[in-house]
């Protein structure tokens, strides 16, 4: 019986750490990239990045981390979880970095990966003939459709960035709505 519990506590653990709704947001330079994520522990995520899966040895400088409630006539209250932002600064230009984000030390991470943009103008050995590939979605909801549409983007090697025009869910205040929509994204963030 003991056994069975801790158990039941151990899974229960798992499922609180494991990082939700995982988004990559380019920061204000190809230097830069912005990290989020959401876990419903404040204490025991984080993330470490670098250039090699296997040697993950850098620490983001700047990592934010917040809560909000939303309250609506009519609507269940809302509590959402720990929302995490890692602000990765001083990274190469051009260059292929892989991340892990969660609670570090256990098992209980989301691992990816993100290629930073080429130089801009406003860099003496900047590359006029480098393309850049944007993928555009909007109005995308929550539908079969929707994960075919973000497969078919997620498939494509040549899109270097995802443009989303908006209406990113139709959730009609229902927050639960907000965080189903943003883990169905999840492979294309």
């Amino acid at each position: 019986m003991i056994i069975q519990l801790l158990l039941l506590i151990f899974n229960l653990y798992g499922i609180l750490c494991i990082p939700q709704q995982l988004h990559m947001a380019q920061g204000q330079d190809p230097s830069s990239m912005i990290i989020s994520w959401i876990s419903k522990s404040k204490s025991e995520s984080g993330l470490v990045y670098g250039l090699e899966l296997s040697k993950l040895d850098l620490v983001p400088f700047d990592t934010t981390v917040t809560q909000y409630n939303f309250k609506y006539p009519g609507m269940q209250d809302y509590t959402s979880g720990f929302i995490f932002h890692a602000n990765l600064t001083n990274l190469n230009p051009n260059t292929k970095y892989f991340f892990k984000c969660g609670d570090i030390e256990s098992k209980y991470t989301v691992s990816s990966e993100f290629k930073t943009l080429p130089l801009t103008n406003n860099n003496p050995n900047y590359n006029l003939n480098f393309p850049l590939v944007f993928g555009v979605i909007g109005d995308i909801g929550q539908t079969p459709d929707s994960i075919n549409t973000l497969a078919h983007l997620y498939k494509d090697k040549l899109v270097q960035m995802i443009l989303h025009a908006g209406d990113l869910s139709y959730a009609n205040c229902n927050q639960t709505e907000w965080d189903t929509t943003s883990n169905i994204k999840l492979d294309i963030s």
